[in-house]
């Protein structure tokens, strides 16, 4: 580890790797031990679908914010400006607010009440 990431954040997974991890292991449990269905053909379709669009459509603004900051979206390293407009101006993390709805948009998806519950240890 480099001294900027020792000095600056504390981080030693990165987010997305735990969003994965719980992902993994509710298509897992749907699959192995039981499925617990959540929606039925059209409707789930349509749930994830604007879930999905609405996560990929929150992140370019967000990295254009680091961009124009002059800070690292890089979570090892510390940043050097604090955010405030944009997509910030509504949550101090976008950038969870859009993995979250990326990950129930996929559970929703393949209709798994398992990936659905197991967001709950997932949120920060």
């Amino acid at each position: 580890m480099n001294a900027e990431a020792a000095a600056g954040s504390r981080i030693r997974i990165p987010p997305p790797v735990f969003y994965l991890g719980a992902l993994a292991l509710g298509i897992a449990l749907e699959y192995l031990l039981w499925p617990i269905p959540v929606l039925g053909r059209p409707s789930k379709y349509v749930i994830a679908s604007i879930l999905i669009l609405t996560s990929v459509l929150i992140m370019p603004p967000v990295l254009m914010r680091y961009r124009r900051a002059g800070t690292s979206f890089d979570v090892w390293k510390s940043a050097s400006f604090l955010i405030t407009d944009g997509p910030y101006r509504f949550s101090r993390n976008p950038t969870y607010v859009s993995l979250t709805m990326l990950y129930l948009g996929i559970g929703i998806l393949v209709n798994s009440g398992w990936v659905l519950i197991l967001v709950i240890p997932v949120i920060p």
